[in-house]
């Protein structure tokens, strides 16, 4: 499960905005093998039945991607968080994602902390004749959820599929809560609701809609070398 809270520049006499976010049952990826990005796209996930792994699945080209020590974990959730509190301020609430002022968050891990899912993953390179674009496409095994990010030196794409409407999940899947504005007031009550983002109630990821997202290239970096862009 995943809390944040974020801060965004306000006009008026407030000098802030704060939006406070809640996220059940969601997953990370604890490998870079694939792209760490479009795997956080690639929601919801169904955690009602966990079983041990059967080999007898094993079909055509399948890997097993085994966890990867060379990233820490604290850097992927971070990463992941911060494009989970941008893109859902943006779209609730109507705030700019890129002027976060600060945030904080906090993950807590379930008993079974470590799950396999399975996923289909196509990457087509740059260099396969499509004006200096890379593509990455991925499935999620078990709703049929595509996604895609296209990247070159450009611009960066992503693209979410609708979800199937005939797929059916358990109330062990991801959830977004719908994000708030919040405000500090004095103890006992701390935090005060000030709005609802679009006056909605608490949604689940499964909603059918798919999204299309365009960014402006970023430099590359440290983390650059860690996604893999």
């Amino acid at each position: 499960d995943l809390r944040m809270m974020a801060s965004f520049p306000r006009k008026g006499l407030s000098k802030e905005t704060l939006v406070y976010y809640e996220v059940l049952d969601w997953a990370y990826p604890r490998a870079s093998y694939l792209d760490v990005r479009l795997m956080g796209i690639l929601e919801p996930w169904d955690f009602a039945k966990v079983g041990p792994f059967d080999p007898a699945m094993q079909e055509g080209d399948f890997r097993v991607v085994s966890v990867d020590a060379s990233t820490k974990d604290q850097v992927v959730i971070d990463k992941l968080a911060l494009d989970v509190a941008g893109n859902d301020a943006e779209v609730v609430l109507g705030l700019n994602k890129k002027s976060i002022r600060t945030w904080a968050r906090k993950a807590r891990k379930h008993k079974d902390g470590l799950v396999m899912v399975p996923v289909y993953f196509v990457d087509r390179p740059a260099s396969d004749s499509r004006e200096g674009e890379q593509v990455r496409i991925a499935v999620n095994g078990q709703t049929g959820r595509a996604a895609a990010v296209v990247f070159s030196d450009k611009r960066e794409t992503h693209v979410v599929a609708p979800l199937n409407p005939n797929v059916m999940l358990s109330s062990e899947s991801t959830v977004h809560a719908t994000s708030i504005e919040v405000k500090y007031v004095k103890s006992p009550f701390l935090y005060q609701i000030v709005r609802h983002g679009g006056g909605e109630q608490p949604r689940q990821v499964a909603a059918a809609e798919g999204s299309y997202r365009e960014e402006k290239p970023k430099r590359r970096g440290l983390l650059g070398a860690l996604f893999g862009k």
